[in-house]
């Protein structure tokens, strides 16, 4: 099974938006978006020009969901 999801990366930071309000983070607390929902991440990467910051980029996190084999 493949998952694709989109977050939103600036330099080496990933970003959270909770409330109304965003903060940089590292990859595993960074907030996830459907493709569906392109248009909303878009302007949430607006948002984060408007406000100065530099390099923000829309990326597409592929999960590839397989057994993993525990050796005995």
């Amino acid at each position: 099974m493949v998952t694709e999801l989109l977050i939103i990366r600036a330099k080496d930071d990933y970003y959270r938006f909770k409330d109304g309000s965003y903060f940089p983070c590292r990859l595993n607390k960074g907030s996830v978006f459907p493709l569906g929902q392109v248009e909303k991440a878009k302007k949430l990467c607006t948002i984060l020009q408007k406000d100065g910051i530099a390099e923000v980029s829309l990326m597409k996190l592929t999960i590839v969901e397989e057994p993993y084999l525990i050796a005995s």
